[in-house]
């Protein structure tokens, strides 16, 4: 029970670190930011256990076990891989979003069809995540020309694979 009360108050003080830091100045490079602070807050908290444990006179409710450490560890990173997945789905607009958003911004009115795809143009869209793609150095802009990178490459392939494995094929 120890194990998950401190992988439970590590993960909501990872939380508030993060609250606590987007409110003061949201970084340009949040996913990394977020591993940053996420990992850190991690090692921070084993080593907190590691050296309070053992000496606390409530030493049962302070696990520093390397077993019990390892299984806070794991709980820390697969919250924390979770976490930057939902929040790179609110870090930019998906296009999906935009639609719902706007739909229920309309009301029992609606919105047609031409004002949607109005509002859905490349601006709103696609330059967004291109300016993204060259702040991260996934790519470059060569005059008129985007070109990938070597790490955009390596980045890509984890998906091109996992597609493959699961037989989804290259398309969208």
């Amino acid at each position: 029970m120890p194990v998950l009360i401190w992988s439970i108050l590590l993960a909501a003080a990872t939380f508030g670190a993060h609250l606590a830091w987007w409110r003061v100045r949201i970084p340009r490079r949040q996913t990394r930011a977020l591993l940053l602070l996420s990992f850190g807050c991690l090692a921070a908290g084993l080593v907190f256990l590691k050296a309070v444990g053992p000496s606390s006179s409530c030493s049962v409710w302070f696990p520093s076990s390397p077993a019990a450490l390892f299984q806070i560890a794991l709980f820390h990173v697969a919250m924390t891989l979770a976490y930057i997945t939902t929040y790179s789905a609110l870090e930019v607009d998906s296009p999906s979003l935009v639609i719902v958003l706007r739909v229920a911004q309309a009301g029992a009115q609606g919105v047609s069809r031409e004002e949607l795809l109005a509002e859905l143009d490349d601006d709103a869209l696609v330059r967004p995540r291109l300016r993204d793609l060259i702040r991260d150095g996934m790519a470059v802009l060569d005059e008129t020309r985007y070109t990938i990178t070597p790490k955009g490459r390596r980045f890509a392939a984890v998906f091109i694979l996992y597609r493959r494995v699961l037989g989804l094929g290259k398309g969208g």
